[in-house]
């Protein structure tokens, strides 16, 4: 299987677009859960929730895009076979 990681920041209601990310979001995290459901490898992380705060859609240009780097490669450690 192939795991999967849906990333979001916090600043999700606040960018008028043409994509509502609150319902998007919404869409993801049931995403998320069939997949696990049916015994995939899917992980919804919302950035807020794991502690960090301050983001917009472009995760890796935002200030503390170090720190989303840390939680990215913390995931692929877990959930990324190595080798081969």
């Amino acid at each position: 299987k192939v795991p999967m990681l849906l990333v979001f920041g916090d600043h999700i209601s606040d960018v008028p677009t043409f994509t509502n990310w609150t319902s998007t979001l919404a869409n993801c995290r049931r995403f998320v859960r069939q997949l696990v459901d049916v015994g995939g490898d899917a992980t919804m992380l919302h950035l807020p929730e794991a502690g960090l705060k301050g983001n917009s859609h472009m995760l890796m240009q935002d200030l503390n895009n170090l720190k989303v780097a840390d939680l990215l490669l913390g995931w692929i450690d877990k959930h990324v076979e190595k080798g081969g």
